[in-house]
């Protein structure tokens, strides 16, 4: 029995030993015959892609009244943090899907547009565009919908996806 727990002992000093001790590979060794008498050393490192880019949770519209309308708007942004690192020539591309329709609480429904920095924005369309960066990026959101002939709350679902390297990431 003591014979095994000095063996024991002795093989995980053993391993202790191997796996403390470091290992270097070379690609030359130099000595008084070498020709030539140099030798080269490969130096790099990785990088690999990161970034955040926040979407807005929720977005309430709101009465905007005119003299000759009434409509719903809301507006948000899409950001992309400051310190955004990508590949070169690389960029992420948000996208959008919806059908565009709100849900009202008597079932009725209610069609709305969505404006992105400014323009119109359709079911799969680039909402905006984002690269390497060390400031903060940001695209402006708006959804406008027609004054509804009921009352009652109107909702729906809008998904924002990025397209990265010509794949969608979700």
């Amino acid at each position: 029995m003591k014979t095994n727990k000095i063996i024991a002992s002795f093989l995980a000093l053993a391993m202790s030993c191997a796996v403390s001790m470091s290992f270097s590979a070379y690609a030359a060794e130099i000595n008084q015959n070498s020709e030539p008498q140099s030798g080269d050393t490969t130096v790099s490192f990785t990088v690999d892609p990161s970034y955040t880019i926040t979407i807005p949770a929720t977005i309430e519209l709101k009465k905007v009244a005119t003299e000759d309308k009434v409509t719903y708007e809301g507006s948000d942004q899409i950001t992309a943090e400051a310190g955004m690192r990508l590949k070169s020539n690389q960029s992420v591309e948000i996208k959008i899907e919806s059908d565009f329709e709100m849900e009202g609480s008597a079932g009725t429904t209610l069609t709305y547009r969505f404006h992105a920095n400014g323009g119109d924005v359709f079911n799969g369309g680039t909402v905006g565009k984002f690269t390497t960066d060390t400031e903060e990026q940001s695209v402006s959101l708006k959804f406008i919908a027609k004054d509804p002939q009921y009352a009652g709350t109107y909702t729906d679902t809008v998904t924002f996806f990025d397209f990265a390297d010509g794949k969608i990431i979700r």
